[in-house]
Formats: C-alpha cells, structure tokens, sequence
C-alpha cells in the first residue's frame, strides 16, 4: 500500500507528464523562447488572414485545413498559424483532472485504428500538434527568407532555422482577372521548386509580398493555388494593425540549418501525439510523422 510520499510522487508524475504535453501542444504566437539570438526586427501594419488546406488525395488523414495569417511591415513579414493559442491542450483538460497517465508509440497505421476505435466509443481525442509550427518570415530589401519551426519537448526548445538567400519568384502576368475581398486581382503564373503555381494579386494594395515564401509582384497577392489542386491558399480578411512586433529570433538550443533538405529531414523525424482521455485516465500516443508528407516546395528541387 503506498504512503503519502507515493501518493505525492503519482501526482508529480501526472503533472509532469501532463506539462510535456502541454509543451507538446502549445507555442507561443510571438518569439521563441529562451532567445539568445536576433537577427531582424519591425513592425506590422497590416495583417492577411487567409484559409490555408492542403489536400492529399492519396491519404486523406494528411489533408488538413488552417487558418493562417501574414503580418506585413515596412521591410519584414512573417506567415504563421494564427489559430495556435486556440488549440493548447489546457482548454481541453486540466492536470487536476487526471485519475492515470501513460505514453505509448506505435506505428502509423495503428494510431489510426485507435483513434477511429477511441471516437467511435466517443472518448475524447486531442491532437497535441494541431497547428502548424513553421513561421515564414521575409526580408523583402534584402531578398531574404527565414523559416522557423518552433517546438518543445520535455520543457526544452528543441527548434530549427534556415535562412535562405531567396529571390523572388519569375511569375508572368495574364489577362485573366477576378475579385478576392472585393479587390480587383490578376492572374501570374510561376514555377517554384517543382511545383506551378496560379496567384491572383491586387494593386489596389501595392505591397511586394504574399503568403509563405511568394512574393514578387506589384501588388498584394491574395490568393495562391499550385496547379495539382494540392495547396491553396485564400484571403478572407485584411486589417491595419500597430504595435505588433516582427522578430525574426530563435533561442539558444535552436539547430540552424545549412540546406532546405536538412530542414526537411528534421520536420520527417517529428512525430504525431494524440491524448486520449476517457473519465480521467489519459493515454498519450505516438507515431512518426508519415513519409508520404508532402510540402509546398520539393526537395533538391530549385
């Protein structure tokens, strides 16, 4: 039978457990923490709200959809999920809460047999990493672009960095025209890092920049779509802002990265978390991040 100092240690581990995944689940929607470094600074002016879904028609548990915005100032800008301090796992469930708790791994396709298992015996389910954690930012002066993936684990920061020198995209301009938010838009057309892409810009907003790594118009682009009907993204609302700082920063145990193709491998070798709770007792699974992830830009492409 197991005296107070057992009782008191079950409950720090719960508590621990229960904080990993909170670190799991949760970044802040400004700098990385513990930042040692700053590279550049500004400030928003105006920021682009736009739907973001990725559609993988050959597994449609990787198709997902986002709510992602672009703060644009004089020089910088930065892309992000602007949705994330919604989805923290403390809205979900409170540590207080918790009778028992375990991690499991498993393998891809047994996750997904749980989870279906768990939703049909309607047990709640959790995504701890239902945000995208990579920020785009832009230096539109010096033809620069940093990415950013931000994540915690076990209270350490355990984040990437890749700065690229990266020149706008070649787009030709078409005829073609129609209206994003009421703003009269055009057609342009480029290739980028093996895939096509069709963008629809305004240049009722004269600002060289648009969502993730396109830029290179005269004028706002408010709508992107690559040509395999994979990726499109669409403005749904513009505002003025002030006093939002742009920070492009990362913190001391950030790994910087020479290539795109280092950064690719260690986005390949997170992993997927789901919480499952059912009346107190939580299960914390695993899974590797599947190989058939697809992203905007190809590998060893240019």
């Amino acid at each position: 039978m197991s005296g107070p100092k057992g009782k008191e240690e079950n409950i720090n581990m719960k508590i621990r457990v229960f904080e990993i995944a909170v670190a799991f689940a949760f970044i802040t929607n400004g700098n990385a923490q513990n930042t040692d470094v700053k590279i550049d600074g500004d400030t928003a002016r105006l920021r682009v709200v736009y739907d973001f879904s990725q559609n993988n028609y050959l597994n449609k548990s990787l198709s997902r959809a986002d709510t992602m915005a672009l703060d644009i100032g004089d020089r910088l800008s930065v892309f992000y999920d602007m949705t994330v301090p919604n989805k923290t796992i403390d809205k979900f469930i409170k540590p207080e809460q918790i009778k028992s708790l375990s991690i499991e791994y498993t393998r891809s396709d047994d996750l997904e047999n749980i989870i279906i298992g768990k939703n049909e015996y309607q047990h709640n389910v959790f995504k701890l990493d239902n945000y995208i954690s990579t920020k785009t930012y832009k230096n539109r002066e010096q033809n620069r672009v940093y990415t950013l993936d931000q994540n915690q684990a076990n209270g350490e920061d355990i984040s990437i960095f890749l700065s690229e020198d990266l020149l706008p995209q070649q787009w030709v301009i078409g005829s073609d025209t129609c209206r994003v938010l009421g703003y009269p838009c055009h057609k342009a057309t480029t290739k980028f890092r093996g895939r096509e892409y069709d963008a629809y810009f305004t240049q009722e907003l004269p600002v060289n920049d648009g969502p993730w790594k396109l830029y290179g118009l005269p004028g706002l682009i408010l709508e992107a779509k690559t040509s395999d009907g994979i990726f499109h993204v669409k403005a749904i609302g513009i505002q003025k802002i002030k006093n939002t700082p742009i920070d492009i920063s990362y913190g001391k145990n950030t790994e910087i990265c020479k290539e795109l193709n280092q950064f690719y491998k260690f986005i390949r070798n997170k992993r997927n978390s789901y919480l499952i709770e059912d009346k107190g007792n939580v299960i914390i699974y695993e899974k590797p991040l599947s190989k058939d992830i697809i992203f905007m830009e190809e590998e060893n492409k240019d």
